[in-house]
């Protein structure tokens, strides 16, 4: 199998194939002149169309905005549950799960998966998902913290819960769509 390679964006793998076994081995990223011209390496390439976005620089980075905004509620749920543990007063504990879960967790999913499918994040899809995970997780973990620290009750929740919740949702549909339809 002769070198191919195809224009891509920013991702470059490169695979060796050993032709005796028919094992596949990457290798570490290289520009096209310094892979040796043999009959069994192989260049592929997760992006293999022209986005006009990335030559104008106006493109969001989806997979790092989400890891960002994880490590930020990461250091929440970390420190609540260091305050919890230290006091000995665990009603906080909602809040303390859903900055870890919700918060971090989630995001940092969104974050690796975004970064395996670069189409995905490419799409407007990928923005819309950025932004009502990010509106609506912050509405839901303010309103559990308003809550749980008793300066709200339940009634007075409404309407912000129901529209951060709701945020969220949409925005795990939209990920599901955008995983069905830029996935490959």
């Amino acid at each position: 199998m002769p070198l191919k390679h195809e224009t891509a964006l920013n991702t470059l793998i490169w695979i060796k194939i050993a032709p005796e076994t028919g094992v596949l081995t990457t290798l570490p990223s290289a520009p096209l002149q310094k892979i040796p011209k043999s009959q069994n390496v192989v260049f592929i390439s997760q992006r293999s169309r022209k986005n006009p976005a990335h030559s104008k620089g106006d493109t969001m980075n989806i997979s790092r905005n989400f890891l960002l905004i994880g490590v930020i509620y990461l250091l929440i749920g970390l420190i609540l549950g260091m305050y919890m543990g230290a006091k000995g007063d665990y009603s906080l504990s909602l809040l303390h799960a859903h900055a870890n879960l919700l918060g971090f967790a989630l995001t940092a999913i969104f974050a690796l998966v975004y970064k395996l499918f670069p189409l995905m994040s490419d799409s407007a899809m990928g923005r819309l998902h950025f932004w009502l995970h990010s509106i609506g997780t912050l509405g839901v973990i303010v309103m559990i913290f308003l809550l749980e620290s008793e300066r709200i009750d339940h009634a007075q929740m409404a309407p912000v819960a129901p529209i951060s919740e709701l945020f969220v949702v949409l925005g795990a549909a939209v990920f599901g769509w955008n995983i069905f339809k830029n996935a490959n």
